[in-house]
């Protein structure tokens, strides 16, 4: 009788501590992912600044210039960044000057 008990103790012991480490991992995978969202609006956030720079006719904008918005964009859209980007003044014609992508 006292080994069966013994038993049920241990038994119970065993899925208390598995519970347990369910829910401390369930937590720890939320702030986790929450961590993660942060990092990913912050760079959607600095891509659309840089993706969103006007492009100037004269001097002649350098094909670094145009590549780096360019680019940018490429990364905002790449992330799935919430909102809309919109297309900055002189960038469609140096990307297609540079033969860059123009959206």
């Amino acid at each position: 009788m006292r080994e069966r008990r013994a038993y049920v103790v241990l038994a119970g012991l065993s899925l208390l501590a598995a519970a347990l480490s369910l829910l401390a991992g369930v937590h720890y995978e939320g702030a986790q992912l929450a961590a993660l969202r942060r990092a990913v609006l912050a760079s959607c956030a600095f891509a659309a600044d840089i993706g969103s720079v006007p492009v100037p006719d004269r001097p002649r904008p350098s094909k670094l210039g145009v590549q780096l918005v360019a680019d940018s964009r490429a990364q905002w859209r790449e992330l799935g960044c919430p909102g809309r980007l919109p297309v900055p003044p002189g960038f469609a014609h140096w990307a297609l000057v540079y033969h860059l992508p123009s959206s």
